[in-house]
């Protein structure tokens, strides 16, 4: 009587030990798909800000050399006329706009140094997202193979457990991601490249 006693306590705490390793694993699993998901939500807000960023540099520049090439052109055009009216004019225009960019107050060109950050960023945030996925498939294999693996198998079913899918990429990942803002790049200084 005395062993079969023994026995049955020895046999709930081996299930006690099981069933709380088994929720252990469980958990780590569902932490790490949770981490997943953050970095993901993370990506999301910051990219759109960063290319907002972007985009917005891009176009302040873009204005300021266009502003300065029609000036350059309204002076070339001015110089081919034969008033001086028309040509003191378009150098008084040009004069004007010219004079804030002294040297001291002359417009930091942004898109350059906003470009090599925002790729910066972007491979981080890519990086921690694949370091995630890899901790979240070490964790989906250690559950699953303590579900499969004996004595753990006998109590794993009997407890709910069941295996789950490792994160798989889908056939979009074969191929390069598109930017959101090549499109409107491309179009933007198709005709500058040309």
């Amino acid at each position: 009587m005395k062993y079969v006693i023994g026995g049955i306590v020895i046999l709930v705490i081996i299930f006690i030990i099981i069933s709380n390793s088994l929720n252990k694993k469980k958990i780590n699993v569902e932490r790490a798909w949770s981490n997943i998901d953050t970095f993901l939500q993370q990506r999301l807000d910051e990219m759109e800000a960063l290319y907002a960023q972007l985009l917005t540099a891009f176009d302040t520049e873009s204005e300021m050399f266009k502003e300065v090439a029609r000036l350059r052109s309204m002076v070339g055009d001015a110089k081919s006329s034969s008033t001086p009216n028309e040509v003191l004019s378009a150098y008084n225009t040009s004069s004007s706009f010219l004079r804030g960019f002294h040297v001291e107050n002359y417009p930091e060109l942004r898109s350059m140094e906003q470009s090599i950050y925002t790729a910066g960023r972007t491979s981080t945030l890519e990086t921690n997202i694949n370091a995630a996925r890899r901790v979240f498939n070490n964790n989906v294999s250690n559950y699953n193979l303590a579900i499969v693996n004996f004595p753990t198998s006998l109590f794993a079913k009997m407890l709910g457990h069941q295996q789950v899918l490792l994160f798989e990429a889908d056939e979009r990942a074969q191929s390069r991601p598109k930017m959101a803002s090549e499109d409107y790049i491309n179009k933007k200084y198709q005709d500058k490249l040309k």
